[in-house]
C-alpha cells in the first residue's frame, strides 16, 4: 500500500471509528493551538495504540509524560511496526508528520496571503486557512460520563474536520 500523506491513515481511524461508535477520551492536555491532546478508546480498547502498532500513526514523544500508563507500550507498538515495515514505516523517504507540517506552514508562509484572509484563519489550523469559529470544525470534547448522543456527534465533527483537512491537501497537492 502506498501511504501518501496520511490518507490511508485517516481511512483506517474511520474504520476504527465508525459513526455512531461510542468513545471514551483520556484528556493528555492542551497543545499550542488550544487543541485536546487525548487517548481515545473503544469498549476500552485504546485506538491509539491500535494506529500506533499498524504503522497509521506515530508516536509524539513530548505526549508521552501525560500517559504514564500507555507510554510504554506506546513506544514497543511504534517499535514493532518500524521493524515490520508496516504502513508509514515501509516507505523510503518518510517525513514525519511533525517535519511535515514545519515545511507546509514555512511554505505557506512564504507565500503572500492576503491580509483579509490571514485575519479570517483559524490560527489552530497552521497548515490551511479554514475560517475561524467554523462550527464543524470546533468540536468540545466533554468528559468520558457526558451524553452519549453528545460524544457521537462530536466524533462525526471529528470525522468531518479530518475529511476537510484531507481534501483541502489533496487540492493543494494537485494545484502545485
Amino acid at each position: 500500500m502506498i501511504y501518501h500523506r496520511g490518507i490511508a491513515s485517516s481511512t483506517r481511524l474511520k474504520q476504527l471509528l465508525p459513526v455512531g461508535q461510542g468513545i471514551t477520551l483520556r484528556a493528555i492536555e492542551t497543545d499550542k493551538y488550544k487543541r485536546l491532546v487525548a487517548e481515545v478508546f473503544v469498549e476500552n480498547l485504546s485506538v491509539n495504540l491500535n494506529m500506533v502498532q499498524e504503522g497509521q500513526a506515530v508516536v509524539y514523544r513530548q505526549y508521552l509524560k501525560g500517559c504514564p500508563q500507555s507510554k510504554d507500550s506506546l513506544l514497543q507498538g511504534e517499535n514493532t511496526a518500524k521493524q515490520q515495515r508496516l504502513a508509514f514505516w515501509s516507505q523510503a523517504n518518510r517525513v514525519m508528520p511533525w517535519d511535515f507540517r514545519h515545511r507546509a506552514t514555512q511554505k505557506t508562509t512564504s507565500q503572500a496571503i492576503q491580509p483579509q484572509q490571514q485575519n479570517n484563519c483559524d490560527p489552530s489550523y497552521p497548515d490551511f486557512c479554514i475560517p475561524k469559529n467554523s462550527p464543524d470544525l470546533n468540536p468540545t470534547f466533554r468528559t468520558p460520563n457526558c451524553h452519549k448522543g453528545k460524544l457521537r456527534r462530536e466524533k462525526s465533527q471529528v470525522r468531518n474536520k479530518i475529511d476537510i483537512i484531507s481534501q483541502k491537501r489533496d487540492l493543494s497537492n494537485h494545484e502545485s
